[in-house]
């Protein structure tokens, strides 16, 4: 069955890096925290890690920062805590925290589920959290959160437990290879633009997604060819990673067919990542005059 669907490029004000896409909705249901003995993450040896090639699921838990030394800032107190993207995760990998709106209070007990498959090198990825913090008192008040000097990490040598790592390891790998966490450390990044073309294969329930023509300057048509009805959520971001167009979609059993029409998206590259609520695929365009 064919269908189209006609989808109008917008540039938005959001800036989410297509390296943090969420995975669906943050709530209780994603993850069950554990009590950790100290603020911050838990040791990095102790979260697991993805396989290449295999659908995974991986769960890092933190307990919310409450009194801290900043250096150069001093005494701190961290009444809530928001996470606002996670960066330089593994290609095909996505995020989700069990709180709806991702807002910890002062020592709370949280938990990150990553999940996805993935293809990307195998290694450590040190991801970087976006976070705002509300260090005044009062109930929770998004208008009074602050951005941490420099990022979090620029405080990670000094603070404890700040510091958050994923791992990669061979297919069919039986132990996880240890994180380093030493200056020196070879981290690898995560570049979903840069995900090699195998990806656009079959994955789960879409068996075909592709955009035809690649360059255009008018309309392009994606070609999504799914194995059973589903849901699934179009992104289309920028090369610095800025989300320009989100969508849902109702794909049906067979041949989907999405008109993409430029609107008004300044010429240049972007990358289209359709997801389905297990993995994502993407694949380039190139927008000209």
């Amino acid at each position: 069955m064919l269908r189209f669907i006609t989808f109008f490029f917008l540039v938005a004000p959001l800036y989410v890096l297509s390296q943090s896409l969420p995975c669906g909705n943050s709530g209780s249901g994603v993850c069950t925290p554990v009590n950790l003995n100290q603020n911050g993450f838990e040791p990095p040896d102790s979260i697991e890690c993805f396989e290449v090639g295999k659908q995974g699921e991986v769960i890092a838990n933190f307990r919310n920062f409450r009194n801290l030394v900043v250096p150069g800032v001093g005494p701190v107190t961290v009444y809530y805590l928001r996470i606002d993207s996670i960066l330089n995760l593994p290609c095909g990998i996505c995020w989700a925290t069990n709180k709806p709106n991702n807002v910890f209070a002062s020592d709370e007990s949280a938990c990150i589920k990553f999940s996805g498959l993935t293809n990307d090198s195998v290694g450590q990825y040190k991801l970087k959290l976006v976070v705002k913090a509300q260090i005044a008192p009062g109930n929770y008040n998004p208008q009074a959160l602050v951005e941490p000097p420099g990022g979090l990490e620029a405080y990670e040598n000094s603070v404890p437990n700040t510091k958050l790592y994923l791992r990669v390891a061979p297919p069919s790998s039986a132990t996880c290879p240890a994180v380093d966490t030493s200056s020196g450390a070879k981290n690898k990044k995560g570049n979903p633009a840069n995900c090699s073309a195998s990806s656009i294969e079959k994955i789960n329930d879409i068996l075909h997604f592709s955009i035809y023509p690649t360059i255009f300057s008018n309309k392009a048509m994606i070609k999504v060819f799914a194995a059973k009805s589903l849901e699934a959520r179009l992104y289309v971001t920028d090369m610095l990673g800025r989300i320009v167009q989100s969508k849902n979609m109702d794909l049906e059993a067979g041949e989907n067919y999405l008109e993409l029409d430029r609107g008004n998206l300044p010429s240049g590259q972007y990358l289209v990542r359709l997801w389905n609520n297990q993995t994502s695929i993407n694949t380039r365009i190139m927008v000209t005059d």
